[in-house]
């Protein structure tokens, strides 16, 4: 949705550019503008003229349509992005209820104050955001890369231990290599395939075929 309404935005303000543009140029010769007179323009208003329609044009389309481009809303998701916030000149003021690592919950918030922060890029912010998580789903509550030990820990609070942890082994329970897995619902339950890629006919394709399937 944000896509299409960016693409009707730029389309209505590309007619308006060139209705703007048409206009200018046959301004005198339509009698639609006999009643046109020029007028000192006010704070609350403005004569659109054909010197000045593209730089109006040109003000609205960066004062209305492309600020979000310049936000910092996404920059920081959690405390471990403290890092990359930084100012050329002015200052900034980082804060978090959980720290990098930490589980995360509903209600916890980032906040960002900043002071006449210029950026490298040129912008400058000046003002606070406070960023609140409404929801968090799935295992990893951290934002963080987790290994084995932490994601089986997840696993089992999330599920209460009433799971099944299946691994790459044979009958011996030996690991071994697997090139990919294969999932299969039959009846209530689900299939996994572990599989490897085996010649075919002593040739130079490759097809998988299912080491195991538990």
């Amino acid at each position: 949705m944000l896509g299409m309404s960016r693409v009707k935005y730029f389309f209505s303000l590309i007619c308006t550019l060139v209705l703007v543009s048409a206009c200018s140029e046959i301004k005198d010769e339509l009698e639609i503008f006999k009643d046109d007179v020029d007028f000192d323009a006010t704070e609350r208003n403005v004569d659109i003229e054909r010197d000045n329609a593209e730089r109006i044009a040109l003000g609205l389309l960066e004062s209305v349509y492309l600020p979000h481009q310049y936000l910092p809303l996404y920059d920081v998701l959690d405390a471990s992005d403290f890092a990359a916030v930084g100012c050329v000149s002015g200052d900034v003021t980082l804060e978090a209820t959980k720290s990098a690592g930490e589980d995360h919950n509903a209600g916890d918030r980032v906040i960002i104050d900043y002071d006449r922060c210029l950026q490298a890029g040129g912008q400058e912010y000046d003002g606070k955001l406070t960023l609140t998580y409404g929801a968090i789903r799935g295992l990893n509550r951290t934002f963080q890369k987790v290994d084995a030990a932490a994601c089986f820990s997840a696993i089992e609070r999330e599920y209460s231990s009433s799971f099944e942890i299946v691994e790459n082994t044979d009958d011996q329970g030996r690991y071994f290599w697997s090139d990919a897995v294969r999932f299969r619902k039959v009846g209530s339950y689900l299939e996994v395939d572990f599989l490897v890629l085996v010649p075919v006919d002593e040739g130079d394709d490759l097809v998988y075929e299912a080491r195991r399937t538990v």
